[in-house]
């Protein structure tokens, strides 16, 4: 059972306890305290490993989304997937610390990776359609 706040550095710990967390959440549907703090958690441990990430070494970031879901389980890959896109639109100078959640970095991500993107964290920035 999770009962300290992991290491702020340690990433690996960090997304160890959001998992942990998101069990107990998942156990429980109404233990909203669980959900947020597995949220929080998750944000920390990949802003860490994002920070750590080598583009270098990882120019897809394929080796981070297959860490990153080592660690998640397969039922949080769209998780895994979100992480990689932030860490790659941090090479075009998006800064994780200017955002408090995953989803808030991964809305700004789409924007940088990918311009053209028709996911739903777009659809509402978008202009309406002109109809004729």
């Amino acid at each position: 059972m999770f009962t300290a706040t992991p290491d702020p550095t340690d990433w690996v710990a960090l997304l160890d306890a959001s998992t942990e967390q998101y069990e107990i959440a998942t156990r429980s549907e109404r233990d909203l305290q669980a959900r947020r703090k597995s949220g929080v958690l998750l944000w920390a441990g990949a802003a860490q490993a994002i920070r750590e990430w080598s583009p270098v070494l990882d120019p897809t970031g394929t080796t981070l989304q297959a860490e990153v879901l080592a660690l998640l389980g397969v039922k949080r890959k769209a998780s895994a997937s979100k992480i990689k896109t932030v860490a790659l639109a941090t090479r075009q100078g998006l800064d994780v610390d200017n955002y408090q959640s995953l989803s808030a970095a991964y809305e700004a991500a789409c924007g940088i990776n990918r311009p053209d993107c028709k996911c739903t964290c777009h659809r509402r920035n978008r202009k309406p359609s002109k109809t004729t």
